[in-house]
């Protein structure tokens, strides 16, 4: 897709208003998704505020997006962002896991949890 939002795509995947946001301001490049396998590789993220929490996040994406942990008053969501996906790859050891320990905003504790869930 040559780096354009495809205009006619309707997918959106649900991820932590956090984790989006990680993935918006470049501070992250990564984020973990069960069971996806894409047919088209254009999507956005549906910003959630359910089930996040500060302690699941790595002190640094805690402190600076914390803001991203309450929904906005109003009871808005933004849907803002569009991506493609480069490449993906099943997680299957938590060697993996540390491997891109650098690449997104998880603590290794929380790691641990959702790849033995």
């Amino acid at each position: 897709m040559d780096g354009q939002m495809n205009a006619v795509n309707r997918l959106a995947l649900k991820e932590w208003s956090v984790v989006v946001r990680v993935l918006h301001e470049g501070s992250g490049i990564l984020t973990f998704l069960e069971d996806y396998i894409p047919a088209d590789r254009g999507f956005f993220f549906l910003p959630t505020y359910d089930g996040q929490r500060e302690e699941a996040l790595k002190p640094s994406a805690g402190m600076s997006y914390r803001h991203e942990l309450r929904p906005p008053l109003a009871g808005h969501v933004y849907i803002r962002n569009y991506a493609e996906l480069a490449e993906s790859f099943q997680v299957q050891s938590f060697g993996a896991v540390k491997a891109v320990d650098r690449e997104h905003p998880f603590t290794l504790p929380e790691m641990k949890c959702r790849l033995e869930s």
